[in-house]
């Protein structure tokens, strides 16, 4: 993919004291912020030492600077105890392989059990299937466009701000939900089918969901990556 790698960014983390000096920085493919300024999802790759530096900063809800080309440096932290997925990208041809993590805060860990649910993304069949499969909601998979559209002029969907995933929240409960489908229901706007049989929503793989933000993180732009 041509200059894939110009859409990659950096995570810094800069530490300061009468005795010491850090300054480390990793790459970066993608970022959500809520909007009380926390990061809620954060993914890094590079080397052992960076990395580790990082991973250390993200577990202590240290400040970390994001730096994407053509935007404005963004500064921001989980909130504690932030979990960390681990993994390694073998390099095209190299021997060498990067260490990525996948950090998310304990608001998606507890996804739905809040009031609020997060999606990866903003389309009407994954947010309803996130909604669904997060609530334990009795529901069609037909309904999407629907209950999309009502929680849309409900102004219950919110963008989260940042950098290759198009991350939003919905805030609503199983409660409110299942209000929303009686509805509907009764409107005649919804229908359940005419016979008693199991229901089966489609799979969407991860990938799929990543789709609509047009990801760095692919081989073109590891080729460039200086690590």
């Amino acid at each position: 993919m041509k200059n894939a790698h110009e859409r990659l960014g950096t995570v810094t983390f800069s530490k300061h004291t009468q005795n010491s000096s850090t300054n480390v920085s990793t790459h970066c493919d993608r970022y959500a912020i809520n909007s009380d300024g926390y990061l809620q999802i954060l993914s890094i790759f590079g080397n052992d030492a960076e990395v580790a530096a990082v991973h250390g900063a993200i577990m202590k809800a240290n400040s970390l600077r994001m730096r994407f080309p053509e935007a404005k440096d963004r500064y921001a932290s989980f909130e504690k105890d932030a979990v960390c997925y681990r993994s390694a990208i073998q390099l095209p041809n190299k021997k060498t392989k990067l260490r990525h993590i996948v950090a998310v805060s304990q608001n998606i860990i507890q996804n739905g059990s809040l009031g609020t649910v997060f999606c990866l993304s903003s389309r009407s069949d994954i947010v309803w299937n996130t909604l669904v499969h997060t609530l334990g909601l009795p529901a069609m998979p037909q309904w999407d466009q629907w209950i999309y559209q009502r929680l849309v002029n409900d102004e219950k969907i919110t963008p989260l701000e940042g950098r290759g995933i198009s991350m939003i929240t919905i805030e609503t409960t199983r409660d409110e939900m299942l209000r929303l489908i009686r509805l509907g229901v009764t409107s005649g706007d919804l229908s359940f089918p005419s016979t008693n049989k199991p229901l089966r929503f489609p799979r969407i793989p991860m990938r799929e969901a990543l789709e609509e933000c047009e990801s760095a993180f692919d081989s073109a732009a590891l080729d460039a990556v200086s690590c």
